[in-house]
């Protein structure tokens, strides 16, 4: 059922983005570069969110976050996507979202399609963050 993919996706996620921050914050040194993928990674979630519930957007995609901002922003970015999917009926999942980018994709396909992206991205930063 694709609600229980979604849910999953959004668990994955939020896992995902915990193990990346744990690997930053165990850094020597700062990595500038790493903690900026990860506040976009969030920023990109937040906005995405904003616009199927079609709210304002009030954060940018490149927008600076501690690392322990991003672990809290997850985790609430979570909370809310799921409590959005649960409230959904299975017509819900056939709906085409109102919002779509300039090279046309919908949000369905961009989450499928940007969720390997996303997951490629944060195993960058949890390997170079531990060295391996």
């Amino acid at each position: 059922m694709l609600k229980d993919y979604f849910i999953h996706q959004f668990k994955y996620n939020n896992w995902a983005t915990n193990e990346a921050s744990k690997s930053l914050k165990g850094l020597e040194k700062k990595d500038e570069k790493l903690e900026e993928l990860l506040s976009h990674i969030i920023s990109a979630q937040q906005i995405w969110l904003n616009r199927i519930l079609e709210r304002k957007i009030n954060v940018g995609p490149w927008e600076k976050h501690s690392v322990q901002e991003c672990i809290s922003k997850s985790t609430i970015i979570k909370a809310e996507w799921i409590n959005l999917i649960e409230s959904l009926s299975g017509k819900d999942f056939e709906k085409r979202a109102n919002y779509q980018n300039t090279k046309g994709e919908n949000v369905y396909n961009l989450f499928i399609e940007r969720s390997h992206e996303r997951g490629g991205d944060e195993l960058r930063i949890y390997m170079e963050a531990t060295g391996r």
